[in-house]
C-alpha cells in the first residue's frame, strides 16, 4: 500500500512538472531550430513505443515543448499545430485511458486550452472553474499554489473576458502560499501576472508595485528560469509603466538596464518585448510633440519589424509618417503615409475576407451569395471612400507646399492635367468606338431584315411570275430565256438570303459563336477555308459574342476582297483567361488593305470595342492574323 501511494505521488510530481515547467524562452534562432529537430525525432521514436503510462507523460512533455518551441519560431502557428500527427492519441484519451485522477487534471486543462483557440470561451471559463473544485484535493499546498497560477493563467491571457476579478483572487492566493512556502517562482510569477493584469487594464498606477518588487529578487535569484517572464520582461513591464506615469528619469534609467538583458535575436517573445519597448518610448515622444527624441526609437524599431505581425508594421509606419509630418520632412512623411495606407488597407482586406469566410460557413448558398455581394459593395463603397479621403489629404499638402515649391508643383500639375486629358480622350474614344459599333449593329439588323423581307419577297415573287410564263411561251429561244431568267432570280434569291443570314446569322444566340462562325466558313465561297476549335468552348456574353463573330466575318471578308488567297483557315482556341482567333491564309503580302477603307476602320473600331488585341504577321507564304479577345 506504501509503495503504490509512493508511485501515485511520484507520478503526479511528474504531471505538475509536465505542466508548470518552464519553457527555454530565449535562444538564438539556429540553436531553437536543432532543438525542434530533436524533439521532433524523439517524438517520432516515442510514437513507435508500446503505449503505456510512462511513455505517455513523456510524449505529452516533448510535445508541449515542440508546441511552445514552433509559437516562438512562428506566433501564427498554434491552429496548426493542434492538428499535428505526432500522437496516435489526443491528450484527453492519453490521461483518462489509465484511470489516473491528477493525469485527468491535465486533460481537462488541455481541453480548455483547445475550447478557448477555437472561440468557445465561455465554456472554456467554466471547465477552468471547475478544477479547482474537482482536483483541489488531490494537491499538496505547494502545488496548490500552481493550480492558482495556472488558472488564472487560463482567464487572463486565453480570451475568457470579463473575469479579471476571479484571477485577482486566485494570484493573491497563489502569492500567500508562494511567501508561506517561499517558493520564489511562484512568488514571481504572481507578480509578474497581476502587473500585467493591472497594465492590461491601464491601471499604471496599481501595476507599478507589482514589477518593482521583482527588481531586488530578480538579483538575489539570479537567472532563474521563469519562462517567458525573464527579468527582461519585468523591466520592459517597469519603462512602460514610468512612461504612461511620465515619470520619464525612472524610465531611462531602467532602459540601459532593458537594453543589456534583452537581446531581440533570441526568438518570437524577446522580439516582441524589444517591440513594446520601443513602440512605447516612440509613442510618448510622439505624445509630448519631441519628434527629433521619438525617430532613433522608431529607426531601432525597424531592424525587428521583419518577424513581427502585420498590424505592427501598420502602426510603425503610422508614427514615423507623423514623427516626419512634425518635423517638416514631408518628403518622408508622404513615403511613409502611404507604406501605411497601404499595409492598412492590406490588413482591412484581410477581414474582410475573414468575413466573407464566416459568411459562407454559416448560410446556404442562395443567402452566402447575397451577403457577399453585400459586403464586396460596402467594400467597394469604402475602398472608394478611403481614395477619396487619400486624393483630399494629398491636395491640401499639395497646396501647402505650393507656396514653398510653385515650380516643382506647377510642372506636377502640369503632368496631372496632360494624364487627365489622355484619360478623357482615352475614354472619349471608348465612347466613340462604343457609339460606331451599336450603329453598324444596328445598320446592318436593319439591312438583314430589309433584304430578306423586302427585296428577298420582290425577287421571290418575280421569280415566280416568270416561271409562270412558261405555261405561255411557245417552244424555243423565248423558252430557254425565262428558264435562265428564273434560274438567275433563284439564285439572286438564294445570295440575298446569304447576305442576310452573314449579316445576322438566325437564332445566333442559341447556336453561339462557334457553331456561327464555323456556318460562315464552311458555306462561304472561294477562297477555301477550313475550321478548327481547340479547347473546352464557352459562351461570352451576348453582346461580346456577337461583335467576336462580326470582327471575325469581317477579316475574312478583307481576305476576300484583297488577298487573292486560294486557301485558308480558322482556328478558335478557349483558354482559361483569353478567346485566341487564328486566320490564316495563303494571299500576297503586297495585296494587304492600306489600313484607310472602311472594313479596316470597322475591324479596328471593334478591336476597341472588345478591348481585344489584334496581330498580323506578313511573309512570302502568305498572312496570319491573331485576335485575342478577354472573356
Amino acid at each position: 500500500m506504501k509503495r503504490k501511494c509512493f508511485f501515485t505521488g511520484l507520478i503526479w510530481v511528474t504531471a505538475i512538472a509536465a505542466a508548470f515547467s518552464q519553457h527555454r524562452v530565449f535562444m538564438p534562432k539556429e540553436e531553437r531550430l536543432e532543438f525542434i529537430k530533436r524533439l521532433e525525432a524523439e517524438l517520432n521514436f516515442l510514437s513507435k513505443q508500446p503505449i503505456g503510462l510512462g511513455r505517455d507523460t513523456l510524449v505529452f512533455r516533448k510535445l508541449d515543448t515542440l508546441y511552445v518551441q514552433w509559437s516562438l519560431m512562428n506566433p501564427g502557428v498554434h491552429p496548426k499545430l493542434l492538428r499535428q500527427s505526432v500522437m496516435a492519441d489526443s491528450l484527453n484519451r492519453i490521461f483518462t485511458r489509465h484511470r489516473w485522477e491528477p493525469g485527468r487534471y491535465l486533460a481537462a486543462s488541455y481541453r480548455a486550452q483547445i475550447l478557448t483557440y477555437t472561440g468557445k470561451v465561455d465554456s472554456a471559463y467554466v471547465l477552468i472553474s471547475n478544477l479547482d473544485r474537482d482536483y483541489g484535493h488531490l494537491l499538496s499546498p505547494y502545488d496548490h499554489s500552481w493550480l492558482f497560477i495556472s488558472n488564472a493563467e487560463r482567464l487572463l491571457y486565453w480570451g475568457v473576458k470579463d473575469h479579471d476579478s476571479e484571477a485577482e483572487d486566485l494570484l493573491l492566493k497563489a502569492l500567500e502560499l508562494g511567501w508561506k512556502y517561499s517558493n520564489w517562482e511562484i512568488i514571481h510569477r504572481a507578480n509578474s501576472y497581476l502587473g500585467d493584469m493591472h497594465s492590461n487594464r491601464k491601471n499604471y498606477e496599481a501595476a507599478l508595485p507589482f514589477f518593482e518588487r521583482q527588481i531586488p529578487m530578480f538579483r538575489l535569484h539570479g537567472k532563474i528560469n521563469l519562462g517567458f517572464y525573464s527579468e527582461g520582461a519585468n523591466l520592459a513591464n517597469l519603462i512602460i509603466c514610468y512612461l504612461n506615469l511620465d515619470r520619464e528619469e525612472e524610465a531611462s534609467g531602467s532602459l540601459e538596464l532593458f537594453f543589456g538583458e534583452n537581446d531581440p535575436s533570441l526568438g518570437a517573445y524577446a522580439n516582441y518585448i524589444h517591440h513594446k519597448v520601443l513602440s512605447a518610448y516612440s509613442s510618448y515622444f510622439l505624445k509630448k510633440e519631441r519628434y527629433r527624441e521619438a525617430l532613433p526609437y522608431e529607426k531601432g524599431y525597424t531592424g525587428i519589424l521583419p518577424d513581427l505581425p502585420l498590424q505592427y508594421h501598420e502602426e510603425h509606419y503610422n508614427r514615423l509618417y507623423r514623427i516626419y509630418r512634425g518635423m517638416g520632412d514631408i518628403e518622408k512623411a508622404l513615403v511613409n503615409q502611404e507604406k501605411w495606407i497601404t499595409i492598412r488597407d492590406s490588413l482591412k482586406t484581410e477581414e474582410l475576407n475573414k468575413s466573407f469566410k464566416e459568411i459562407e460557413s454559416l448560410y446556404n448558398l442562395e443567402k452566402k451569395n447575397r451577403e457577399i455581394e453585400q459586403l464586396q459593395q460596402e467594400a467597394l463603397l469604402k475602398e472608394n471612400e478611403d481614395q477619396r479621403r487619400i486624393i483630399t489629404v494629398i491636395v491640401i499638402i499639395s497646396l501647402l507646399l505650393i507656396a514653398v515649391l510653385s515650380l516643382w508643383w506647377r510642372s506636377d500639375h502640369l503632368n496631372r492635367i496632360v494624364a487627365q486629358f489622355k484619360l478623357d480622350l482615352f475614354r472619349r474614344n471608348q465612347e466613340i468606338s462604343y457609339q460606331v459599333i451599336q450603329t453598324q449593329n444596328a445598320e446592318r439588323d436593319r439591312i438583314a431584315q430589309d433584304l430578306h423581307d423586302d427585296l428577298g419577297g420582290v425577287i421571290a415573287t418575280l421569280a415566280s411570275r416568270v416561271s409562270r410564263l412558261m405555261d405561255y411561251a411557245p417552244d424555243g429561244g423565248l423558252r430557254e430565256e425565262i428558264e435562265s431568267i428564273t434560274g438567275i432570280s433563284k439564285k439572286a434569291g438564294d445570295r440575298i438570303r446569304q447576305i442576310a443570314h452573314n449579316l445576322m446569322p438566325p437564332e445566333f444566340e442559341k447556336a453561339g459563336l462557334a457553331d456561327s462562325v464555323r456556318e460562315f466558313v464552311l458555306t462561304a465561297d472561294t477562297p477555301a477555308f477550313t475550321f478548327s476549335v481547340f479547347g473546352k468552348e464557352r459562351r461570352l456574353p451576348a453582346e461580346r459574342e456577337l461583335n467576336t463573330y462580326r470582327l471575325i466575318t469581317e477579316l475574312i471578308q478583307n481576305i476576300r476582297k484583297h488577298a487573292g488567297s486560294t486557301e485558308g483557315s480558322v482556328q478558335l482556341f478557349f483558354h482559361d483567361d483569353v478567346l485566341s482567333i487564328v486566320i490564316e491564309d495563303n494571299g500576297l503580302v503586297g495585296a494587304a488593305p492600306s489600313g484607310k477603307g472602311i472594313g479596316q476602320a470597322s475591324i479596328q473600331a471593334r478591336t476597341a470595342y472588345l478591348g481585344a488585341r489584334l496581330l498580323t504577321d506578313r511573309s512570302e507564304k502568305g498572312t496570319t492574323q491573331i485576335v485575342e479577345v478577354p472573356y
